[in-house]
């Protein structure tokens, strides 16, 4: 990563360089020569502080910082027999990794996704990313690419890192209805894929479950309230809902 790259980054999250500066504790005095020289960063410590701090790889912190990064979250985007090895959901690598191919539903498609998810024939020719499990998992996963930043709090470098920015996707695991009518673990899961008949799919963490009036209330990590408000939605009204899992192995 280079200097161009790195105002590139910051004002494509709007990010001022003293807000990049005290989210990620690089003098702001280094920032700005960096930015304005468009030098190479070559300072592994500077690397990993950015990588951290937006959620990326780039090829100069992979070769020096970013494979441990890689090693402490078993999730890779390719393997050695390649995306279209088999048509089946699940297969297994030489080293007995269990590779599950998930469709990922592009931002884009989110409104063609709403008319067409019961369809089986939409799922077709959807790009598929393949993730290593534990074991062949049932139920029904799904990766979103995500839009929008109701769930980006750049307040401090811990909510930074704890947030989702558009373009991440995230995996997230379909809980069938029957289990609606039941309290939600909204403890124990920070957050959600809402896909709602008429406010479209949003990614949210859910804050109150009224089990007896089929209620939840939907909370955005942005501290901007009047662009990204809580609301309640009733649970009449909503198609689908996904547990996210593991929103820090954001792919």
């Amino acid at each position: 990563m280079n200097g161009k790259e790195l105002k590139e980054l910051r004002k494509d999250r709007g990010l001022t360089q003293t807000q990049l500066a005290e989210l990620t504790g690089i003098p702001l005095g280094t920032i700005g020569r960096l930015e304005a020289s468009g030098d190479d960063i070559k300072k592994i410590d500077l690397l990993g502080k950015i990588a951290d701090l937006f959620k990326i790889e780039t090829s100069s912190s992979l070769a020096n910082y970013g494979s441990a990064k890689l090693e402490a979250k078993p999730i890779r985007l390719a393997d050695p027999e390649g995306l279209f090895a088999t048509a089946d959901r699940f297969y297994e690598l030489a080293d007995h990794t269990i590779i599950m191919q998930t469709p990922v539903i592009p931002y884009k498609a989110y409104a063609s996704y709403l008319r067409g998810h019961s369809d089986p024939e939409f799922y077709e020719g959807l790009e598929t990313i393949p993730i290593p499990v534990d074991k062949n998992h049932k139920g029904s996963y799904l990766i979103f690419e995500i839009g929008g930043e109701s769930m980006v709090d750049y307040r401090t470098a811990e909510m930074a890192r704890k947030s989702i920015w558009p373009g991440q996707k995230v995996i997230g695991r379909d809980l069938r209805r029957e289990h609606w009518k039941y309290k939600l673990h909204i403890n124990s899961t920070e957050c959600w894929i809402i896909v709602h008949r008429e406010k479209g799919i949003v990614l949210k963490e859910i804050i109150a479950h009224d089990v007896e009036k089929g209620l939840i209330t939907l909370h955005s990590w942005n501290p901007d309230k009047e662009e990204h408000p809580d609301y309640t939605v009733s649970l009449d009204d909503v198609s689908q809902i996904f547990n996210v899992v593991d929103p820090y192995g954001k792919l």
